[in-house]
């Protein structure tokens, strides 16, 4: 396990430092080309989309939220395993982290595919862009298995100390957002689902990035079939360090929500304003 040697050897804050850096790059450039779906549609498309796509986003940012702190639960849970030279425990950990993130995206796809337009509702939509951001949800959820399961991924992969890899990788899934916002959005004249589209694409790309490189890893070790499976002990390890995290989360999230729904009592023009302001709060947190 040579890579977490990186973690568990030399200076702390030197070690600390390098690690966390790319980190917070990857964070930045994931909120800007976010950003980038409601720009394209600002600057392609009409304040109905942008409306649309913003009535969304505090409500895919709970529903995600939900389950992130799992993710966080994973990288903990295989981190302490990478550290004790623990090789059966990491394999374990891995394949129980990989088959909950697809299971937890299936979940999240069926909520949203049935209760997309109930949930809207609830958050006092507007009804002339009612349909665009129902869509726009739709269509974005039919890709929640792949983006949770990169989630996971991510997770495992910065356990190990790799942390440099996901930065690169989520600057290759930036640009391939940006580059098919602009196809499907300008070229193709799609507007809510072009956007959603570009965005499952781009997350594919990550996701397979991502896979490559976790099975490249020597630190976690060669990914075993026998392994993808639910075990009952790392599962209770990690959602006792998920739960707490996702219930943290939540709380803020839900306030965005409510601060959202207020917003869409007003008029389709405050929905895409704030939809605008929205991306700029992003990248200051």
């Amino acid at each position: 396990m040579k890579k977490n040697k990186i973690l568990t050897e030399g200076p702390i804050f030197k070690t600390l430092f390098l690690y966390s850096l790319p980190l917070i790059v990857a964070n930045v450039v994931q909120v800007i080309f976010h950003a980038s779906n409601v720009a394209c549609l600002s600057l392609m498309a009409d304040d109905r989309s942008v409306a649309a796509v913003g009535a969304c986003s505090s409500l895919i940012t709970l529903l995600t939220g939900l389950f992130l702190g799992f993710a966080t639960g994973a990288g903990i849970l295989i981190a302490k395993k990478v550290g004790a030279r623990d090789e059966e425990g990491v394999k374990r950990a891995v394949g129980t982290s990989l088959v909950f993130g697809v299971g937890t995206g299936v979940f999240l796809m069926l909520i949203a595919l049935i209760f997309a337009r109930t949930l809207l509702t609830f958050m006092q939509c507007q009804s002339e862009v009612l349909d665009s951001a129902t869509l726009y949800l739709r269509v974005y959820f039919l890709g929640m298995p792949a983006i949770m399961l990169y989630n996971f991924v991510f997770a495992i992969l910065r356990s190990s100390g790799d942390s440099v890899r996901p930065m690169m990788y989520m600057m290759i899934s930036g640009a391939t957002n940006l580059v098919a916002n602009v196809f499907f959005v300008g070229v193709l004249g799609l507007t809510v689902e072009g956007v959603a589209l570009s965005t499952i694409l781009s997350k594919l790309v990550l996701l397979v990035l991502s896979l490559i490189a976790l099975i490249k890893n020597k630190a976690i070790c060669k990914i075993d079939r026998h392994y993808l499976r639910i075990e009952k002990r790392e599962l209770l390890e990690m959602v006792k360090i998920g739960i707490p995290t996702s219930i943290a989360s939540i709380f803020f999230y839900i306030s965005d929500v409510v601060l959202a729904s207020s917003v869409n009592t007003i008029s389709t023009e405050a929905m895409a304003a704030n939809a605008l302001a929205s991306q700029f709060d992003s990248v200051i947190y």
